[in-house]
């Protein structure tokens, strides 16, 4: 496998992070509409993170520090799974996250899938022990 490099998305990337989200059942029109990803960038420029292999994004995630740091959006293609690449761009969040001054990171997880939070425990991720629960509504 080539080497996996990271750079901020861009508005051409649109259409890649996209597939890359719906792929992984993770795409909201409303939080991951163009717009909404343009204006995100618009006020931080390096809170979208790219996983590119030979000149193709494979994989992304936003980075969330406006109140705590969050990693959210974590995907990768699936043709790229189990490569490392998910572990790497939580390394690449990791970094940037410190560079703005955090000194931890959080993220949820569906409490359904016990895979994928057992993936996050391998990442070395501590499950915490709320019971809260998310609501959301449209304004």
């Amino acid at each position: 496998m080539n080497e996996v490099t990271f750079r901020n998305y861009g508005k051409d990337d649109y259409s890649s992070v996209k597939e890359i989200l719906i792929e992984g059942s993770l795409y909201d029109e409303t939080w991951d509409s163009e717009d909404a990803l343009e204006k995100r960038i618009s006020e931080k420029p390096d809170s979208i993170v790219l996983a590119v292999l030979d000149n193709r994004v494979v994989g992304c995630v936003y980075l969330v520090d406006d109140i705590l740091p969050l990693i959210f959006r974590l995907a990768v293609k699936e043709k790229y799974r189990k490569k490392s690449i998910g572990k790497m761009l939580i390394e690449e969040a990791s970094k940037r996250l410190k560079e703005h001054g955090h000194t931890e990171i959080g993220l949820f997880v569906d409490s359904k899938k016990e895979k994928l939070k057992e993936w996050y425990r391998r990442q070395g991720f501590q499950e915490t022990e709320s019971s809260w629960v998310g609501f959301y509504k449209k304004i």
